[in-house]
């Protein structure tokens, strides 16, 4: 069984008959312990194996695109960011689809949501009064952003 100080592994205390009286609430309540945690970790895996999944928080994600085109309609300096001297741009979404409503005073955003950068806007040709091809991606499943402007034409340079 070991050295009397190092009793050995728990199946043979367990089996053994020489647990203090002292310890014996103590065992008592490890081997109880040790039965719940190996119950909780047998219906977990039975359950999966029975085909159900646990339940998934957050994505994937799923998007209906509206079609549409966006109307900059005002570019001023918001000052720096991360990716250099920021623009507040400030832009209307126009549905393709009467049944859609217009959306007016959406920010642009660039990266991790800044404002876009003066290369930004000279790659892209953003300028007030100018209109570009762009999608509305409305969520319809999951828990990521309600609403994202996407446009398809523009280059991804900070």
């Amino acid at each position: 069984m070991g050295h009397p100080e190092n009793p050995g592994s728990f199946f043979q205390i367990w089996r053994s008959a020489r647990v203090r009286p002292s310890h014996r609430g103590h065992f008592v309540f490890a081997s109880l312990l040790a039965l719940l945690c190996w119950l909780s970790l047998s219906a977990g895996c039975a359950a999966q194996e029975a085909g159900d999944s646990p339940r998934r928080i957050g994505g994937p994600c799923e998007y209906r695109d509206v079609p549409g085109t966006c109307r900059i309609d005002k570019v001023e300096p918001s000052g720096a960011n991360s990716y250099g001297e920021g623009f507040r741009t400030l832009f209307t979404f126009l549905p393709e689809s009467p049944s859609e409503p217009e959306a007016s005073g959406v920010a642009l955003k660039i990266g991790d949501g800044q404002d876009p950068t003066h290369r930004y806007l000279k790659e892209n040709g953003i300028k007030a009064g100018r209109r570009f091809p762009c999608v509305r991606r409305v969520l319809v499943r999951g828990t990521c952003t309600p609403v994202v402007y996407a446009f398809p034409g523009f280059e991804d340079v900070f």
